[in-house]
């Protein structure tokens, strides 16, 4: 049985322990400086994707659109990628340059205006997908998947009457 003299020196201490700032600030005994906390993620996304005919191209060829934005409000670097696939071949499309990997610091942004495929087929799905992943461990923090498909021949072009 715990006296009732000692129950109140023990929740005394464990008060002021955790009501301690040095305690909350990770502060070892001895006045030594606050241990720094693991990185923290955080991101903010803007992204959108969609699909239309290639500009002055008669309705003959189609073309894929994506435009994003992400603030790296965390503590430590991330990773933004685009990538773009074919639905139906479901194989990434790279020649268009959607596959970088940027590197974001923290506190700082990267915004693309327009990331585009100008020469898509006509009748073609595609999955746009946008993701951010930590640069430390390669977690994902963030995906987004926008599937949009390219609008139908209307140039005559192909077709039989």
């Amino acid at each position: 049985m715990i006296r009732p003299a000692r129950f109140a020196a023990l929740a005394a201490f464990a008060v002021l322990v955790s009501a301690s700032p040095a305690f909350a600030r990770g502060i070892a005994s001895g006045g030594a400086a606050p241990v720094p906390g693991p990185a923290k993620p955080c991101v903010a996304v803007t992204f959108k994707a969609t699909s239309g005919y290639r500009p002055s191209s008669s309705s003959s060829i189609g073309a894929v659109w994506a435009s994003y934005s992400v603030k790296n409000c965390g503590t430590a670097p991330i990773t933004v990628q685009v990538a773009l696939a074919e639905s139906v071949v479901d194989q990434p499309d790279l020649a268009f340059g959607w596959n970088p990997l940027v590197t974001i610091d923290p506190n700082k942004s990267w915004t693309v205006a327009n990331l585009d495929n100008d020469n898509a087929p006509l009748a073609a799905t595609y999955s746009v997908e946008l993701s951010v992943s930590d640069a430390a461990d390669g977690s994902v923090l963030y995906t987004n998947h926008v599937s949009t498909t390219t609008p139908i021949d209307k140039s005559g072009v192909g077709v039989s009457a």
